[in-house]
């Protein structure tokens, strides 16, 4: 486990299909997460929404704590749309885009306390994991006694060791078609077009 290879083990969990145009941003909001995590918090990333996208859950923020950094009130699970444009036209809430930074001490204490019975389904499934050249397979048996929740919902929600960091980099998790084509290059007649194809009308 990470933890016993560095007790200080700082985690940047990123699901995958993110697009993240601003790096330089994304980086900038990473350090912020940063300084929460040394002081024992659980940062989320949470996008300042540019549009009611009822794609994405929502995060309604509590208190200004620092530099880009808020108190969680409360999270919203993929909301209509007539809710979700009373949030972006209200403010004080943004998109919970998934991607997480803490330390691992700090995120197995929390389990810990509100999700014990995952930890103990986890550590079972590392203590008797086998390791496969390169590969550490964890116990299947194990790991299926798991209790199928969402990090948002077995701790997020629970937790009051969370903050949330704004981030304004172009994001997006490229969860629809539509999502997919607005974060692509299109050619004169607003079409995405990849490989050798022909377009007619």
């Amino acid at each position: 486990a990470i933890k016993d290879l560095n007790e200080d083990a700082i985690l940047l969990v990123l699901s995958a299909d993110h697009v993240i145009k601003d790096v330089a941003a994304f980086h900038n909001s990473i350090e912020i997460a940063i300084k929460q995590a040394i002081n024992g918090k659980i940062a989320i990333f949470g996008v300042v929404p540019d549009s009611p996208n009822t794609g994405y859950g929502y995060i309604k923020l509590s208190d200004s704590i620092d530099d880009k950094t808020y108190g969680v009130e409360k999270f919203i699970e993929k909301p209509d749309l007539e809710s979700t444009t009373s949030y972006v036209n209200e403010g004080g809430y943004l998109w919970n885009s998934g991607m997480f930074l803490f330390n691992a001490n700090v995120l197995i204490n929390e389990l810990s306390c509100y999700a014990p019975e995952i930890v103990n389904a986890v550590k079972g499934s590392v203590d008797n994991a086998h390791i496969d050249i390169d590969f550490i397979r964890l116990n299947k048996k194990s790991f299926q006694l798991s209790p199928s929740d969402s990090i948002d919902y077995a701790l997020m929600e629970r937790s009051k060791n969370v903050v949330v960091i704004s981030l304004q980099a172009g994001w997006s998790d490229i969860g629809t078609w539509l999502a997919l084509y607005e974060s692509m290059q299109k050619n004169k007649d607003n079409n995405v077009i990849l490989g050798d194809v022909f377009t007619q009308d």
